[in-house]
């Protein structure tokens, strides 16, 4: 969303209790003046948005015991963490941003180990490869120990951020069980890759399944 610079003139308490507040919660004072305008004017601005996409993902991974991810908020973005359980025990981060009525995520591995940077680059690109077979991959790329998707929203999700974090969290854990099939069957890639067909298969039945309740 577009942003401004604005000319106002104020009370000078205003802006002192303005920025004692913004200090309180870490946020500058255009930050939080923005935040409260949007509020009284009942416009949801992508903070807002995010926040409350936060708090949806939260309440499903508590009501989920078997979903092993860490989620932080940080600015501008969540980030979901999950340790892929492998030799050296690397780190998956599932980074999502909003994207105007969508969302960009982004899925990183950070490993100073070349096999292990070639193998999730390699999973990357058949996963990419089995979406588009789908009509998926919707601003798919990937590159070295990283990939990217544009998570667009169904039309009765749009504003609902319980729906929402169903999808995105659908798609990330579809996504993980797919990353986990790869590389217990590394030795096998054709195994492999049936695998990683049948953990989006599955996502995609029970995503269609939430669009008909």
């Amino acid at each position: 969303m577009k942003k401004s610079i604005y000319s106002l003139v104020l009370h000078d308490e205003v802006v002192a209790r303005l920025d004692r507040m913004a200090a309180r919660r870490g946020l500058s004072r255009s930050a939080l003046a923005d935040e409260v305008l949007a509020q009284h004017v009942a416009f949801v601005t992508q903070s807002a948005r995010l926040s409350a996409l936060a708090v949806a993902i939260a309440a499903s991974l508590d009501r989920d015991g078997n979903l092993s991810f860490a989620l932080h908020e940080l600015g501008g973005a969540l980030e979901l963490c999950a340790s892929l359980g492998v030799k050296y025990s690397p780190t998956v981060k599932y980074m999502i941003i909003p994207d105007g009525e969508a969302y960009t995520l982004t899925v990183t591995l950070r490993t100073q180990s070349r096999k292990l940077a070639r193998d999730i680059t390699r999973f990357f690109e058949l996963w990419t490869h089995i979406e588009r077979a789908y009509g998926r991959a919707s601003g798919g790329e990937w590159h070295s120990c990283a990939m990217t998707r544009t998570l667009e929203l169904t039309h009765d999700a749009g504003g609902d951020e319980v729906r929402q974090a169903e999808t995105i969290l659908g798609y990330i854990c579809a996504a993980d069980k797919a990353m986990r099939a790869y590389f217990s069957s590394l030795g096998d890639m054709q195994a492999a890759v049936r695998l990683m067909e049948a953990a989006l298969l599955d996502y995609l039945r029970q995503d269609s399944e939430k669009r008909t309740l």
